[in-house]
């Protein structure tokens, strides 16, 4: 019995099921629909294999004190296209179970599975090993489990998703500025290496009008800050219950 030629009917027989749901589900006339049904089968069942030679990231973090190595491949246009997960010090059947998960989710991002999709079904998810991430990115501070960990710094690199990250990448830049601190000095920033005052804190008092100054003026001197009426002086002073002005001498109703 020739095997082959049964295992391409089967997969002819899944392919041709495969476009008639398609077809069901578009809104459009069929005589339209299938041509498009077909082209999305043939997309989805056409697996497009990494170049020999690629480019990734090699991510390296502790969770809960187990130790985890992330490599990615990519496309030449920069997408995703292959994960590899290393452990040390665990079990024969952890790493090869931790291997073939690492070798489903790569043929699915092959076939056209979207990252983000994997996403939303791997992230939050908790079990053991969970707690504090050291090493990684540097931008996710803590993981449910390992899968959260792996997709989280998967979902940040090559889905911009920023939401799942502990530690915004401008804060993981020498270079960028930091925000203002208030020191004796005045207003300083740090750029990098460099430190330097921006504004002095004279520049930053708030303005204050001639009438407030005379009054803070007369305070400050142990006078009431009150403006005579007769000559228009500052200095008054408290004379029983009524304002004696030191200047001209006249009061405010008092003898």
């Amino acid at each position: 019995v020739d095997t082959t030629s049964l295992e391409d009917e089967e997969e002819d027989e899944a392919v041709s099921a495969m476009v008639e749901k398609v077809v069901e589900a578009l809104p459009v006339p069929q005589e339209v629909a299938v041509p498009v049904a077909k082209s999305f089968v043939d997309y989805i069942a056409t697996r497009r294999a990494l170049p020999d030679k690629k480019k990734g990231d090699n991510v390296k973090a502790r969770i809960g004190g187990h130790s985890v190595r992330l490599i990615t491949g990519e496309y030449p246009d920069g997408r995703l296209g292959e994960i590899i997960l290393v452990t040390s010090k665990e079990g024969a059947a952890w790493r090869a179970m931790l291997n073939q998960f690492a070798i489903a989710v790569s043929i699915g991002l092959q076939h056209g599975v979207p990252l983000e999709a994997f996403v939303k079904v791997f992230t939050f998810q908790k079990f053991e090993p969970s707690g504090m991430v050291e090493g990684g990115s540097g931008r996710v501070k803590m993981a449910s489990s390992l899968v959260d960990w792996i997709f989280r710094e998967l979902a940040i690199e090559y889905a911009g998703r920023e939401d799942l990250a502990h530690v915004g990448a401008e804060d993981l830049d020498p270079y960028t500025i930091s925000k203002p601190e208030i020191t004796s000095e005045g207003v300083m920033r740090t750029r990098g290496e460099t430190r330097e005052v921006q504004l002095t804190l004279d520049a930053i008092q708030p303005t204050e009008s001639a009438e407030a100054k005379a009054y803070r003026l007369a305070r400050e001197a142990g006078f009431t800050g009150d403006i005579c009426d007769d000559c228009g002086s500052s200095k008054m002073v408290r004379n029983g219950t009524c304002l004696k002005c030191n200047d001209c001498g006249s009061t405010t109703g008092c003898s």
